[in-house]
């Protein structure tokens, strides 16, 4: 009598698929719960945040004695930009004022003699986890690239306004916006990427030959569209043929 059997197995087969269901519907529920949980989290952090929005006189603030990053050359121009558009990110500190992010702001600020800026004190951050924060919002932007595309959109939008961002550089003739030979992942054949370290005087005298080179020819060499890689091979050249 084999339907009996073959019955039994039918069944077990059914209660087996079912607990299956139920077990993926449980694991299902507790993904969703753990997605609620970390989006009230982050939502209650971010009320929190709002909380600890307080302003400060920047000669209250310390500079961070190991800030891992270089700001001098951008100082003048987060300055412009807060004069543009108003202070709006605020600085991040600890509780004992001293900065975690926002050493360019404060920066900026000290130059333009405001009196008092808007801050966060982190007091849910940890001295290491401080340290981490600071290098990993410094390093995290590095990581974004331009669309020059869009960015040609909304630059020729913009001339419809009365707003100037010449002060930013994007808007110079010279400056080579060519996305398709920029190497964010390091060299590609058969092209390759070098960099190099100038003084403030010496990267004057190579801008000023590169315009220079460029005006006069524009020509492609060994199919690279990007014309200051041409102009520097066209000067080299020229050197190489002189000392020959």
């Amino acid at each position: 009598m084999r339907f009996p059997s073959i019955w039994k197995r039918s069944c077990n087969a059914i209660q087996t698929h079912q607990k299956g269901q139920r077990q993926g519907q449980i694991q299902v529920t507790i993904r969703e719960n753990i997605h609620q949980k970390a989006s009230a989290k982050i939502l209650r952090y971010g009320r929190k945040m709002e909380k600890q929005i307080i302003f400060k006189a920047p000669s209250e603030l310390i500079p961070y004695k190991n800030n891992p990053r270089k700001n001098e050359d951008a100082i003048d121009k987060v300055a412009t930009s807060i004069s543009e558009f108003g202070f709006k990110q605020p600085i991040v500190i600890d509780k004992n004022n001293i900065i975690i992010v926002g050493h360019t702001r404060w920066k900026a600020a000290l130059k333009l003699g405001l009196k008092e800026v808007p801050v966060i004190i982190a007091n849910d951050l940890t001295p290491a986890q401080a340290k981490a924060y600071r290098i990993a919002d410094n390093r995290t932007n590095e990581y974004s690239t331009w669309d020059y595309e869009n960015l040609e959109i909304e630059l020729d939008e913009l001339k419809d306004f009365d707003i100037n961002l010449d002060w930013l550089g994007l808007s110079e003739k010279d400056n080579d916006y060519s996305d398709e030979f920029i190497l964010p992942n390091g060299d590609r054949e058969p092209f390759q990427q070098m960099t190099f370290t100038l003084a403030d005087e010496q990267a004057e005298e190579i801008k000023s030959a590169l315009k220079i080179a460029n005006k006069d020819n524009k020509a492609e060499i060994f199919g690279n569209q990007n014309s200051n890689g041409n102009a520097i091979y066209r000067i080299v050249s020229e050197w190489l043929e002189l000392k020959k």
